[in-house]
């Protein structure tokens, strides 16, 4: 790798920009920002993706997916250090403007259509675990932000997406 870095060094030390910038190769480590930055603008330079290596983790034969309501954005990010000591396995914020978009999908869930959404915002939580859940209705529940007095009630749904519970 020294090499190439002295042979581009040298080569493109008094121009670097033929429709290329070639010390995006030198400046950046992830090849997403080598990329934004390898073509300049040049006329003639054509660009294009011939493939992509995607990394990707396997989907968890066990999982429930829980969306927790606040009334506003403040109250929802307010809600996220006990979600993240709760060790779900992710975490999305929705917004208001979120909410309302999920709203206008064919086949939105009764907990995302039915509610009145204003200035609204929803941790979307997801829990994995290796093995099936015990318990009487199948799941674990770890955590309850409305029991604990941390935030309001949740709402848990089970490995097919259903709802099974305030």
């Amino acid at each position: 790798m020294p090499e190439l870095r002295r042979i581009i060094t040298e080569r493109f030390a008094m121009k670097n920009t033929m429709g290329y910038g070639i010390n995006a190769l030198l400046d950046f480590d992830q090849p997403a920002d080598v990329l934004a930055h390898l073509v300049v603008g040049s006329e003639g330079t054509l660009t294009f993706v011939s493939s992509a290596v995607f990394r990707t983790v396997p989907v968890q034969k066990h999982v429930a997916t829980g969306l927790l309501t606040a009334p506003s954005l403040q109250a929802a990010t307010a809600m996220l250090p006990g979600v993240v000591q709760a060790g779900f396995a992710a975490v999305e914020l929705l917004d208001a403007r979120s909410l309302l978009t999920a709203q206008q999908l064919a086949g939105s869930p009764q907990e995302i259509a039915a509610p009145d959404v204003q200035d609204h915002a929803a941790p979307l939580v997801e829990q994995r675990v290796p093995v099936a859940w015990g318990g009487s209705d199948g799941l674990r529940r770890p955590w309850s932000p409305g029991a604990a007095g941390r935030g309001p009630p949740s709402r848990t749904f089970g490995d097919n997406g259903t709802s099974i519970g305030a």
